[in-house]
Formats: C-alpha cells, sequence, structure tokens
C-alpha cells in the first residue's frame, strides 16, 4: 500500500506543464484558483468572500446593463455581416458553383431586360428599328460596321 502511495505521489502533478521550481509568466486560470483556495481572509469562508466579491461586481455593472446589452447587440451584427459578406457568401457560391447548382444569371425577367437592352442599343447604333423582329439582321449590320472600324485602324 505504501507504494502504491508513493507513485500516486509522484504521479498526482504529472498533468501541469511546468517543471518542479519553474515559473510560468503569466497565471493560468488553475493557478488563480489553486492561490484561492490557500488565502486566509481570517476566518471567514472562501465561499461568503466569492459571494461577496459577486456582488460588488454585480451592483458596479448593474448601472451600465442596458449598454453593455446594447452594445453586445451593435457588436455581434456588425461580427454576423462581416462573417456573412467576407465568409458564407463567397463559400456558398463557390460550393453552388461547383456543384451546378447556382442560379442562372439570366433568368426570363433579366433576359428580356437584356434583350430590350441590346435593341436600343442597335437602334442607336442606327442598324435596326428597335424591334425583336428586325434583331438578327441589326446583330449583322452592327458586326459589318465592327469589321470596317478595324479595316480602317479604330
Amino acid at each position: 500500500l505504501n507504494h502504491w502511495q508513493s507513485i500516486l505521489f509522484l504521479v498526482d502533478d504529472i498533468a501541469e506543464s511546468k517543471r518542479m521550481g519553474e515559473r510560468r509568466r503569466y497565471p493560468t486560470i488553475p493557478d488563480i484558483t489553486a492561490w484561492y483556495r490557500h488565502i486566509d481572509f481570517r476566518g471567514v469562508p472562501s465561499a461568503l468572500v466569492s459571494v461577496g466579491l459577486a456582488m460588488a461586481v454585480h451592483n458596479t455593472v448593474k448601472p451600465h446593463w442596458p449598454d453593455i446589452v446594447e452594445f453586445t447587440r451593435k457588436t455581434f451584427g456588425v461580427v454576423q455581416g462581416i462573417y456573412m459578406k467576407r465568409f458564407y457568401e463567397p463559400i456558398k457560391d463557390i460550393v453552388l458553383e461547383l456543384l451546378n447548382r447556382k442560379p442562372k444569371l439570366l433568368e426570363p425577367f433579366n433576359l428580356r431586360n437584356e434583350e430590350t437592352s441590346l435593341d436600343n442599343m442597335l437602334f442607336d447604333l442606327g442598324v435596326g428599328d428597335g424591334t425583336v423582329k428586325s434583331r438578327t439582321e441589326a446583330i449583322a449590320g452592327a458586326s459589318r460596321l465592327y469589321e470596317e472600324e478595324l479595316r480602317k485602324g479604330a
């Protein structure tokens, strides 16, 4: 039995990441709690001191609580917006593109707008009358105008 007790004593602090006598630069939470348990508060139980400190912090924070909640909500909204804009949406678009599930660029409504815009440009160029019927001849005429400009050295 004494043999097991001596082995348990040797491995009791094996989980700590410091060597015997070595001090860390900054104390960790386990260091602070171990230090706190060893303090003598002149006979006052440490739980009572903890309750007192908690009450002091509560009374200090309570008047500012609505401001803290509002600041936290605004901060969360900003962080969420950054996350959505910089990470979620680009990754979602990449995945949808790879899976060929991304919505098409020209839905029927957008396609009609683009066709109308093309007809107007061809009309302004002077090769069409701005209708669907003359679109094919107008595109051919615009191509011929473009080729002539290239031959002239535009």
